[in-house]
């Protein structure tokens, strides 16, 4: 609810509000009061995740350095395919990790099972200054659902649907929905993704799916597939700074 305050007989929208402390104005964030024993906020000066478009980008903290990611998705992209848990904010890292292996060994192409999954979860979420907000979700793979509260999208989530190996693992999420594979792009090197690769080699060996640096796929095998770009689906009522940074990003509140 918007607050205003009246100025040579005009009224003025209030959208800062600011508190001296120790004799130095400082910007007030928030506030609370207490209520049965509780304390509720009744005023902030940020925005929740939910109001900020597709596109938008998020500075989130790794072991306290800031790091962009991308706002994919808002909300759950298909119903008949996620469940419940997949309602919130979908981010993608901006830049890729790379050097960890989708899979030690060749022939484990199932994400639950696989490094990737063992690292993002395990030690990746670890580094994060937003333990809070991460929603711990049900993602869908071709060998099982898993749960986590950080994976990696799959090929139907990042536009493309014509491949039949990507067919149960999702719909294509709305920032991939227009010229995809411009979207896609990683530039620096080649992104893996959770979907297996549907191919017959003679060596027996097994592939994943991997975007290559201009935004198109192809398979690589799991053993050396390396470069992740971490999607994580996070809490949409969190509260976002009001305006962005000189790097165009909105920070956590």
């Amino acid at each position: 609810m918007s607050r205003y305050a009246k100025q040579s007989g005009a009224l003025h929208e209030v959208t800062e509000r600011y508190a001296k402390v120790n004799g130095v104005w400082q910007q007030v964030t928030a506030r609370y009061v207490k209520q049965n024993g509780a304390w509720n906020q009744v005023y902030s000066s940020g925005k929740k995740l939910s109001d900020l478009p597709v596109g938008s980008l998020l500075k989130i903290n790794e072991s306290g350095v800031p790091q962009q990611y991308i706002i994919v998705h808002q909300g759950n992209p298909d119903t008949s395919i996620y469940d419940i848990s997949c309602n919130g904010t979908w981010v993608m890292r901006s830049n890729l990790f790379v050097g960890i292996k989708y899979s030690n060994i060749y022939d484990v192409t199932s994400f639950l099972l696989s490094n990737a999954n063992s690292w993002l979860n395990n030690t990746f979420v670890q580094t994060l200054s937003i333990q809070n907000q991460l929603i711990n979700a049900t993602i869908p793979c071709i060998f099982n659902s898993v749960q986590c509260k950080a994976f990696l999208l799959s090929v139907s989530e990042c536009g493309d649907m014509t491949r039949t190996e990507s067919a149960s693992e999702g719909k294509p999420l709305t920032f991939f929905q227009s010229d995809a594979a411009e979207q896609r792009k990683s530039y620096a090197n080649y992104s893996i993704l959770r979907t297996p690769f549907r191919q017959i080699t003679t060596s027996g060996n097994q592939y994943v799916v991997q975007e290559n640096s201009w935004g198109y796929m192809q398979g690589n095998t799991t053993n050396d597939a390396i470069g992740f770009r971490p999607a994580m689906i996070l809490n949409s009522d969190a509260l976002v700074s009001s305006s962005v940074d000189s790097d165009n990003c909105y920070t956590l509140q």
